[in-house]
């Protein structure tokens, strides 16, 4: 299924919807005194970031690409310069680490 999205209506979607639900964060922590009404609201907060991410996540679209571009540039230069190529490979992997960190948080 093919669903055609205005960008940038979905960047600030993304964007208003984390400073919101910082802020919803902020006052229930400000305004709750019951640490378990507190702690339930926290948690389903952190649920719709959760969902949110899964679906559209800037810090992870940014890094798969850096991941692509250091892994075309190995590609690249991995018979030329064994050296640059190695520092390259670390870079990349690095970056996969990271991506994997996002996708599976726990």
């Amino acid at each position: 299924m093919s669903i055609v999205l205005d960008k940038e209506c979905l960047d600030d979607l993304y964007r208003c919807t984390k400073e919101n639900i910082k802020y919803i964060s902020d006052v229930i922590d400000v305004h709750v005194r019951r640490k378990e009404i507190a702690a339930t609201l926290a948690q389903r907060l952190d649920e719709i970031i959760y969902y949110l991410n899964m679906v559209y996540n800037l810090e992870l679209i940014e890094l798969k690409s850096q991941s692509k571009k250091h892994y075309l540039k190995w590609l690249n230069i991995k018979d030329i310069d064994k050296k640059t190529a190695d520092a390259i490979y670390v870079e990349y992997l690095r970056l996969e680490c990271e991506i994997k960190d996002i996708e599976i948080p726990f």
